[in-house]
């Protein structure tokens, strides 16, 4: 997920400044369809493995990915849907603004979160 969000920050959305207002809502309503099915799996099975890896074997470090995780959920469900909800309605500069803002959240944690599930699984090889 740390790629996709990489390149939904740095190449995806800045490109909806360049679509036409009349265009945008049709863009925007695919954007939600396409993207969905990709995502919402994967994070599914995020949020579900590392819960399951948590207690199985507690610790800051795992602690530390399962609370990113939760960042990454709530962000999603209470502001980058609704915000892709209004969105897909008509285009709005601010709402435009406050995507890529919110987006940076789930970038950083996803970001983060990669950094940590390196260290577990560079501990657990001992290269």
């Amino acid at each position: 997920m740390t790629g996709v969000i990489w390149i939904i920050q740095i190449v995806h959305y800045p490109l909806y400044s360049s679509i036409d207002e009349d265009s945008f809502t049709k863009y925007q309503n695919r954007h939600i369809k396409l993207i969905t099915p990709v995502v919402a799996p994967a994070m599914l099975v995020e949020l579900i493995s590392t819960t399951v890896l948590y207690f199985i074997k507690p610790g800051p470090i795992l602690a530390s990915g399962l609370v990113l995780v939760l960042i990454i959920w709530l962000n999603t469900a209470f502001q980058a849907i609704p915000t892709h909800r209004e969105l897909s309605f008509s285009w709005q500069k601010t709402l435009y603004t406050k995507l890529l803002t919110i987006n940076w959240i789930r970038t950083i944690a996803w970001t983060l979160r990669l950094f940590l599930m390196g260290y577990v699984i560079f501990s657990l090889v001992k290269v």
